[in-house]
């Protein structure tokens, strides 16, 4: 069984300060939905935390 058709890699909070101004930068994004599935698929049998 193939789980995902992509890498499974994903960042759900980065925070950085700009290069240039030194604004501090901040971003977030949701878990995407294939992962969510694999999460959950592996939560079922004991192999994710």
């Amino acid at each position: 069984m193939k789980a995902l058709d992509r890498q499974a890699l994903h960042a759900w909070r980065l925070a950085f300060a700009h290069p240039v101004t030194g604004e501090k930068m901040r971003f977030a994004s949701p878990l995407p939905e294939d992962m969510a599935g694999l999460c959950a698929f592996l939560r079922e049998r004991g192999g994710v935390g």
